[in-house]
């Protein structure tokens, strides 16, 4: 802790903004849907309550859309975005644009959640068995970092200073298992803001009619859908499987739509995106193959509120769409829906264990079923009717 702040600050030079308390929850990315709620807002998650009664705490994020090459249009329409979807996150948890800070700055006191720290030096030696995990302790990490080859003087802990700071927070292997407790408490705060959201009316307007419950369709009758109220305390209930039903399946297209026209989208790309042609045709083959389902066609627009977008998704059977940030909702489906991902290249981020939709969907519950065609080679070979037939 600094007594005078201003002495660091003239130090390190430029007029750098001085606060108090600082909360950490910076991610690249955090200009997309998936990578805020992920691995931003799920860090702040076990602190919500804590940073809700102490409004002076500013909240850091990375804002990583500055790192975009605006002049490159996709990159210049995720760059506009990325506010827009942060602030429907945060304003369904209830954090004013004035609580979030960005870039350099100086804190009095910094949070930075799931920072590794070293534990012992919290332990009380008095008690036995806490004494020998304090001995231990120095010389567990030894054995790693001798294998390793960092000698002693390379590490460091307790209060300091650096020019240049490195936060290895980025894991590799993107595999949501590792923080699956984190995400459900993620969901659990979700749900619940949602809940009032709805329950106030947020979703009846004109504009977000279709959330505020599914479509009466000719072909069959459908209640209007509700969130179920969170669990207010007692017995927890044990969750069942969701069936799919014969009739009235509710059924999710994601319409994934192309920020440069066809003619200019590379091939090795193309596959990320549909034209409205293919968005009709998979609405179409849908409608065939489960006549008697409610078809919702979701474009996802930041416009929405997102508790409007988790009424809708806590409704459905079956969601069907690319890869893309997008798929992060089958957060809010139930227990025993389905996903089905439409992929035109597999990756590490198809992978089954340190993917993305794959582990993120076992999290939830959720059977994800990867629909795969080679859309490097041929982005136009995606057969509308097999992918519903198979989903």
């Amino acid at each position: 802790a600094w007594e005078n702040p201003v002495t660091l600050r003239n130090a390190l030079g430029g007029d750098i903004p001085i606060y108090d308390e600082v909360f950490v929850i910076d991610s690249m990315y955090d200009f997309n849907f998936h990578h805020i709620l992920v691995d931003s807002v799920a860090r702040l998650v076990p602190f919500y309550h804590y940073l809700q009664r102490h409004p002076h705490i500013k909240i850091h994020i990375r804002k990583d859309e500055a790192s975009l090459n605006v002049s490159w249009p996709v990159s210049a329409q995720q760059a506009a975005a990325g506010h827009f979807i942060r602030r429907r996150v945060f304003d369904l948890l209830g954090f004013p644009p004035e609580r979030f800070v960005s870039g350099t700055l100086i804190a009095r006191k910094l949070y930075l959640p799931n920072d590794i720290d070293t534990e012992e030096t919290a332990l009380n030696a008095s008690v036995p068995v806490l004494a020998k995990l304090v001995a231990a302790g120095p010389l567990n990490r030894r054995r790693v970092f001798d294998l390793l080859g960092f000698p002693p003087e390379r590490i460091v802990s307790g209060a300091l200073i650096a020019r240049k700071l490195y936060l290895p927070n980025d894991i590799e292997c993107m595999s949501p298992l590792r923080h699956a407790l984190g995400l459900h408490q993620l969901l659990k705060l979700l749900q619940t803001k949602a809940y009032k959201e709805v329950k106030s009316g947020t979703c009846n307007s004109s504009t977000h009619k279709r959330y505020e419950g599914w479509p009466r369709v000719p072909h069959a009758r459908q209640k209007t859908g509700k969130i179920t109220p969170p669990n207010r305390g007692g017995k927890e209930k044990k969750r069942k499987d969701v069936a799919l039903p014969s009739k009235g399946a509710n059924i999710i297209i994601q319409a994934r739509g192309c920020y440069l026209p066809p003619s200019a989208n590379q091939t090795r790309t193309y596959w990320r995106c549909l034209v409205d042609s293919q968005t009709q045709q998979l609405q179409h083959a849908v409608e065939e193959v489960f006549p008697q389902s409610n078809v919702v066609l979701a474009n996802n627009s930041v416009s929405t509120p997102l508790a409007c977008d988790i009424a809708l998704y806590r409704k459905a059977h079956v969601v069907i769409g690319l890869h893309g940030a997008a798929m992060t909702n089958v957060m809010f489906m139930r227990p025993g829906t389905v996903l089905v991902e439409i992929v035109g290249n597999y990756d590490l981020r198809m992978l089954p264990v340190c993917g993305f939709y794959g582990p993120f969907s076992t999290v939830f519950g959720v059977h994800l079923f990867h629909y795969y065609y080679d859309g490097v080679l041929d982005a136009d070979s995606l057969n509308m009717a097999d992918v519903v037939k198979q989903a």
